[in-house]
């Protein structure tokens, strides 16, 4: 899987993240085995939280069942 932050300066309120999923399993050979999805979301949605540089750079060591049980994922 893959992510792409595709902010642009001119449209600032607006979080663009573009999803990329690909199957490496043997039996994907020769199908349709990539996915790939767009999200827009207004900065001010109230399920959306941006992490601050501090916060990034504490969630970036840590596992995702780390996360989970910290309720910060």
């Amino acid at each position: 899987m893959g992510q792409i932050y595709a902010n642009v300066a001119e449209l600032n309120e607006f979080h663009r993240t573009i999803y990329i999923f690909g199957c490496v399993n043997q039996q994907c050979i020769n199908t349709q085995c990539i996915r790939v999805f767009r999200e827009i979301v207004h900065e001010r949605n109230k399920f959306l939280s941006i992490a601050t540089d501090e916060e990034y750079d504490e969630i970036c060591d840590k596992s995702d069942d780390d996360l989970l049980c910290t309720g910060k994922w």
